[in-house]
């Protein structure tokens, strides 16, 4: 008989919330395939053996590919690279594929058109069932620039783990403070113009994508290498978060934004297409156009109101524990294999 395998690039257990409501919800048996092949960025020669993991791994489900009947690539290129394979040598299509976590950010020069078409390939290609997607913006964007039909692409809600307790950071940090966290799609040379005007209030950046040219204000204290229970420990401490955005049609923030609901944390963060399906303006986040002065307003409203600041930290906080659990996530997932599922996965 055939399986039913997950593909992670993390090492996760059958406690996973994510492996818990898939089974929970497909009425399938899973197993799950981990590598431990993540990570914050730390120079080229990790990013390399990163790259050479994804096609590696990826060979390896490739070449027991008639034991699986389903396969769920959690990391996206784990699912895009076996697809990859499977064109490059012409087998025949023998399960079903769904791909998690699909972002893509265009890149620049003759490289980054080798990237397009390399993805453009493998989505055109007839190998792939589903492509989760976390907003449906991107359903529409997607299918328009790489030519295939929007029935590829499944929206489902990000969902992520519950919290858990953690000592008090160690970390030296300023008394009150507002953080910004992330890499992907991230503006912080916009950041750094609006900390710039209000040095009144400090700013924590985690993150370990600047640009080295870029001109850090002195009220802005940058950190990198923090990951995992270090940067929640961080999260707990601080006033409010900042997701500064560079393109909004690129899915990106969701995880932050969930993160900071989860703290119970306001949030403050510019226009994009791609975050209406989680936040709401002035229900759970401020929602500011991408000027200086609206994103600095924002700020000052939120260090000086505390009715303001902690209304949206609650309301943030009930939307998290209904909508955007990893369970959650993971029941949705299963509801596209269960042909009977009564699970909602619109919002």
């Amino acid at each position: 008989m055939k399986e039913n395998v997950i593909l992670t690039d993390t090492i996760v257990d059958k406690n996973w919330e994510f492996y818990v409501g898939i089974q929970k919800e497909s009425k399938l048996k899973w197993s799950i395939q981990c590598w431990n092949n993540a990570g914050i960025k730390d120079g080229k020669l990790f990013n390399l053996k990163r790259i050479f993991g994804y096609f590696y791994h990826a060979f390896t489900i490739f070449t027991k590919r008639r034991k699986y009947s389903r396969i769920v690539s959690w990391q996206q290129f784990y699912g895009l690279i076996f697809t990859f394979y499977c064109m490059l040598f012409h087998v025949k299509k023998n399960c079903e594929l769904t791909v998690m976590t699909f972002i893509y950010k265009e890149k620049r020069g003759w490289l980054g058109n080798i990237y397009f078409k390399f993805i453009r390939k493998i989505l055109q290609s007839g190998y792939i069932d589903n492509i989760i997607v976390f907003s449906k913006n991107e359903v529409d964007y997607y299918s328009e620039i790489f030519g295939v039909s929007k029935n590829l692409f499944k929206y489902l809600p990000l969902g992520i783990p519950r919290k858990q307790k953690l000592e008090p950071t160690t970390i030296s940090l300023p008394k009150r403070f507002f953080l910004s966290v992330g890499r992907s799609n991230r503006d912080y040379e916009f950041l750094f113009r609006c900390a710039d005007e209000i040095k009144q209030y400090d700013v924590v950046v985690i993150t370990d994508i600047l640009d080295s040219k870029l001109s850090i204000p002195s009220n802005v204290k940058v950190l990198n290498g923090i990951r995992g229970e270090e940067y929640f420990k961080i999260l707990e401490k601080c006033e409010a978060v900042l997701i500064p955005l560079k393109d909004s049609n690129i899915s990106s923030g969701q995880l932050v934004m969930l993160q900071a609901m989860q703290h119970k944390k306001p949030i403050i963060i510019t226009e994009s297409n791609s975050i209406s399906e989680y936040v709401k303006d002035s229900v759970n986040a401020l929602i500011v156009k991408k000027s200086v002065d609206d994103f600095n307003k924002a700020v000052v409203k939120i260090a000086t109101d505390k009715e303001i600041a902690n209304q949206l930290a609650s309301n943030g906080y009930e939307i998290y524990k209904t909508k955007f659990s990893l369970e959650v996530l993971g029941r949705r997932v299963g509801s596209l294999y269960e042909a009977e599922s009564t699970l909602e996965v619109e919002l």
